[in-house]
């Protein structure tokens, strides 16, 4: 596996853990203007400029294809 793809998929599993545990949403109660807010607002930033780029560069249908093949 190069550099790259092990990167990608690092990338994943942490922004996957990330989701899965409920870390990439404010907890109730919690404002956006705190210190936790801010990290989870630029958290989701980060996701969302790292999904965007994946498609990108390897186009949708391919990002489909690597993503049904990590789930077996």
């Amino acid at each position: 596996m190069d550099l790259t793809t092990h990167a990608v998929f690092s990338l994943s599993r942490i922004f996957r853990r990330l989701r899965t545990h409920g870390k990439l949403e404010l907890a109730d109660g919690t404002p956006k203007e705190s210190p936790q807010g801010t990290i989870v607002t630029w958290l989701n930033e980060r996701y969302e400029a790292f999904v965007t780029a994946l498609i990108s560069l390897v186009g949708s249908d391919k990002l489909n294809v690597m993503r049904l093949q990590r789930q077996e």
